[in-house]
């Protein structure tokens, strides 16, 4: 991963993070008794980034992983419904251009929609279709 993919997968992590977007995290431990690197992964919502370090904290867990050991499950843009795609146009057309592409965003980031396109690009999972309930 260079570093403008870890950028913005780190800014669109940050800006979800209100939202409580689940992820997969990846741990490696040592087991102790055999001496072998153990690799688990689980289900979890982000508790705390530390933009510094690049590491992000499982909320549930309580442990840290590097950036690239945690993918966002994500909806694809191709799985807005029409209502969704109506509302994103409404709140579009209600301001400023500069106040509504941010309006704009962060519904996208609500609705848990990849609008960075990190599904294509490794970088997050798509989410089952029950994931999210969206009202």
């Amino acid at each position: 991963m260079t570093q403008e993919e870890k950028k913005l997968l780190l800014k669109d992590l940050c800006a979800r993070g209100p939202h409580g977007v689940i992820c997969q995290f990846i741990w490696t431990f040592s087991n102790e008794t055999t001496n072998e690197n153990v690799i688990t992964k689980g289900d979890d919502i982000i508790k705390c980034i530390d933009i510094c370090t690049e590491e992000i904290q499982a909320n549930y867990y309580g442990e840290w992983v590097d950036l690239e050991h945690c993918k966002p499950y994500l909806r694809p843009m191709s799985s807005m419904t029409e209502e969704e795609t109506d509302r994103m146009w409404e709140i579009y057309e209600s301001g400023p251009a500069a106040e509504s592409s941010v309006a704009v965003t962060e519904y996208l980031y609500g609705r848990y929609l990849d609008c960075h396109h990190l599904i294509e690009k490794g970088f997050a999972l798509e989410a089952p279709e029950d994931m999210y309930k969206t009202e």
